[in-house]
């Protein structure tokens, strides 16, 4: 864990206040704290979230829960291209397949060192949902393409094609948007709890 993304954390971290009384919050252990002033009860995860701390993939530990993202999002579009060549000059589809092989043993070395970011294999799940998330948003672009090209026709479906399609993939989009901030925020409710047991923070 880099040492700009932990003073990142601990910056904002220091400025809490609560947001009932605001009484400062500085110095509180753990994710879940209470108001020493007026007894409110705070999650800070999401209180350094909402108060300044962006871009969300800045948390301790966000790089490293999406790493294995990167096995899928490349290797399918050489492997796309590689099939499409085979296929295209009557060879077996021999390369496609070794990539694709390479591919998925390389996600799956990169899924298991993902299973140590947090307690629990819990970092395993949230990678998967960063994977889930991702084709979230490849459908929302896809779909928004597809909503431009049948406007730009034009005809008496516009009106239609607008209300149909045009608030499933906002809210499509808004609610990846969400995912990554629930990702984010897990990371940060990790960090703060390593934070206030010395001797036990992660290592880079």
């Amino acid at each position: 864990m880099s040492q700009e993304r932990r003073v990142g954390v601990d910056e904002v971290r220091q400025e809490l206040t609560c947001p009932q009384c605001d009484y400062s919050l500085q110095g509180l252990a753990g994710d879940l704290v209470t108001c020493p002033e007026c007894g409110t009860r705070s999650d800070l995860p999401k209180l350094i979230l909402r108060w300044g701390f962006s871009p969300w993939y800045r948390a301790p530990g966000f790089s490293r829960i999406l790493r294995p993202l990167a096995w899928p999002g490349i290797g399918f579009w050489l492997i796309l291209v590689i099939f499409v060549f085979e296929l295209r000059t009557g060879r077996q589809p021999v390369w496609s397949v070794g990539l694709a092989a390479v591919v998925f043993a390389g996600w799956l070395r990169a899924m298991w060192r993902v299973w140590k970011v947090l307690p629990g294999g819990r970092a395993m799940w949230l990678s998967l949902l960063a994977h889930a998330l991702f084709v979230g948003y490849l459908l929302a672009v896809v779909a928004s393409f597809w909503l431009v090209g049948t406007l730009l026709r034009g005809g008496a479906q516009r009106a239609m094609v607008l209300l149909v399609w045009v608030l499933p993939i906002i809210g499509l989009a808004y609610a990846c948007r969400r995912g990554e901030k629930f990702i984010a925020q897990q990371c940060i409710r990790q960090y703060l709890l390593e934070a206030s047991a010395p001797g036990t923070m992660s290592s880079p």
